[in-house]
């Protein structure tokens, strides 16, 4: 019950409304005019210039919905008043103008839930603002539970303090409308203030509790943490700044918080260098065309390149095609018979490769069998580059697929997980042209043993993928047989497979996941892609047509009564969804099955955009695709 409480002491401007909530005997104070706001700011106890060191002040908002997510309501907590101001009203830049001053100001600990998500907020309408003198609660739980991003709720739950709320008048609306529809109303029904305003009371109500259970040093660190995050979240454009918990089996925790409480605990990445020899591959071609490509600008982004026979000669180099040589000197057969010749001849996949290396090398043939043209792959590794998804490596036991287009990167990053796997599990590669783990040249390959007889040194793998096994595939039509002999022969915890594009390759990892082992696997397109790709969408689980009743027709709002649905279960959980080019920042999709249900619903799914942002933290945005 709310009963409104008239003026008596100070004297109160035009339009501030003020009441007492019923039966927390705790005073509102709504303020819709510039002027009211002013006068609070220069008048109240707490939030005047004039504020002991030892002054606190919740602060907590309604917000619109992404992207927007504008301003609507602030709530600001003393224990004297709660201040509720209209930022539709005002206008949120002017709220946030007026306020900037006691953001600004050290001496007053002003207590948030969630500090990232409200300082994107502000900045968007105050790109000058830097917050100082923060308590992040968030923080604070995640240093009493190790949870990382805890959400208000399981917050209220987990300390004891005032009861949840609760409003009868503000439930029922919510059964009709959103939240964000309903504080968007004007003008707005005293119901509702007094439940906005008891968010924020119930901020400064667990403030209390956690910090009479904290020490000095931990108080200090959650508000260094804190003032750190306001910090990082502007300068990241609101990515959220983690580190890897090396304590915690490497799951993530807020990057701030370590570096104030742990920083001993946070794992620190190695320096990512480039590893690719590219004498081996430039040797092979005559020098007019080497010695353009050996040139450092040109070198250290080259990709592939393309020789066809009585055609110019190129090279891809950062996505840009590269002509090489003369205008008039074009590919002949003596090229590339010699270039052939060196390389000792290809498999039945048309791939061969150099001796003790990385890069790989195709052969286009005409309907005599004749090769007429060569891509040359650059093949290259980089220590440290899968530490992206180092949580989900080492901190689970997630199946994770790679899709991409050709040249993103894939082997490359499937090389580096093999050897972070490999130094704590037993890893065997399933490696169909030699590619993840270097090139044999192989004179026979029995299936039925998994024997070999080499020539040279081709049987040891690539030191890039560490202590990692690897398992040689004599053509593509065996690829499914020797991923489940691998299985059954040598007890790997987990198999690698680059490029799985075949349905009997499909199946071969379903069954290597029903027997306990870990995939790890790249294929080529994107989810969406994959789905409508037959032979490979059960790597996620498959499609199926279903008919559905009218009644759930209707519902669903569409006229089609057969209705595509997911089959089963996916085999790979973990989707990580790359592009060209970017190297250091990823899309990766933790739940493979609800997107796969949101996209065949002709929804948007969730994802994370992870970014490498320093040696020892990353940036996560959440998104919608």
């Amino acid at each position: 019950m709310v009963n409104p409480l008239l003026p008596t002491e100070s004297p109160m401007p035009p339009r501030l409304m003020a009441w007492t909530m019923e039966p927390e005997h705790v005073r509102i104070t709504f303020i819709e005019t510039v002027s009211a706001l002013v006068w609070v700011l220069a008048n109240d106890s707490v939030l005047g210039t004039a504020v002991e060191a030892s002054a606190v002040v919740a602060i907590a908002c309604e917000r619109g919905c992404p992207p927007e997510s504008n301003l609507q309501l602030l709530q600001l907590a003393t224990d004297i008043t709660i201040y509720i101001v209209d930022c539709n009203v005002l206008g949120a830049a002017t709220v946030v103008g007026l306020l900037q001053p006691l953001l600004e100001r050290p001496s007053l600990t002003k207590i948030f839930f969630d500090l990232h998500d409200l300082v994107t907020s502000f900045h968007a309408v105050s790109p000058d603002l830097s917050i100082v003198g923060a308590w992040d609660m968030q923080l604070a739980m995640e240093l009493q539970t190790n949870q990382t991003k805890m959400d208000v709720e399981s917050m209220l739950a987990s300390v004891p303090g005032r009861p949840a709320n609760t409003n009868d008048f503000v439930e029922d609306r919510l059964r009709h409308t959103n939240r964000t529809a309903l504080f968007s109303e004007r003008p707005l029904h005293r119901e509702v203030l007094a439940f906005a305003a008891y968010d924020a009371l119930l901020l400064l109500d667990r403030y209390d509790a956690i910090e009479n259970n904290m020490d000095d040093d931990e108080w200090a660190h959650i508000q260094v943490a804190s003032d750190a995050r306001a910090r990082s979240a502007v300068a990241l454009h609101g990515q959220r700044k983690l580190a890897f918990d090396k304590a915690n089996r490497f799951a993530f925790a807020s990057f701030e918080l370590m570096a104030a409480a742990r920083p001993h605990d946070m794992y620190v990445g190695p320096p990512l260098v480039v590893h690719g020899d590219l004498d081996p591959i430039l040797s092979l071609l005559p020098p007019e065309w080497s010695e353009v490509l050996s040139a450092p600008e040109v070198a250290s982004t080259l990709s592939d390149i393309v020789l066809d026979k009585g055609r110019r000669p190129w090279a891809w180099s950062r996505g840009v095609r590269l002509l090489l040589g003369d205008e008039d000197r074009e590919v002949t057969p003596d090229d590339m018979d010699a270039i052939v010749t060196k390389v000792g001849g290809f498999g039945t996949d048309n791939r061969a490769g150099l001796e003790k290396q990385l890069h790989r090398i195709s052969a286009l043939r005409n309907r005599n069998q004749d090769i007429v043209g060569l891509t040359m792959r650059v093949g290259r590794h980089v220590p440290g580059l899968s530490t992206l998804l180092l949580d989900i490596l080492l901190a689970s036991e997630a199946n994770v697929l790679f899709l991409g287009e050709p040249g993103c990167g894939k082997t490359t990053i499937v090389r580096d997980v093999a050897r972070e796997l490999a130094v704590r599990r037993n890893v065997c590669i399933v490696d169909t042209s030699n590619e993840i783990a270097g090139v044999v040249n192989i004179e026979s390959l029995r299936l039925d043993l998994l024997t070999l007889t080499t020539v040279g040194d081709g049987d040891v793998p690539h030191p890039c993928v560490g202590l990692a096994r690897r398992i040689m595939v004599p053509s593509l039509d065996a690829q499914s047989a020797i991923m489940v002999e691998c299985v059954q022969s040598h007890t790997p915890q987990v198999l690698l497979v680059d490029e799985v594009g075949r349905a009997s390759e499909v199946e071969a990892a379903r069954t290597c996941k029903q027997r306990g082992v870990r995939m790890i696997a790249s294929a080529h397109g994107s989810l969406r892609k994959l789905l409508k790709n037959k032979p490979l969408r059960g790597l996620v689980g498959g499609v199926e047509s279903v008919t559905v009743g009218d009644a759930l027709a209707q519902k669903s709002g569409k006229l089609q009564k057969i209705v595509a649905q997911r089959a089963g279960d996916p085999v790979f959980e973990v989707i990580v969804e790359l592009e060209k080019g970017q190297y250091n920042t990823w899309r990766v999709v933790l739940h493979a099955a609800e997107a796969v249900d949101a996209i065949l619903e002709g929804k948007s799914y969730k994802a994370q955009v992870r970014s490498r942002v320093c040696a020892n933290g990353i940036g996560i945005l959440e998104i919608q695709v």
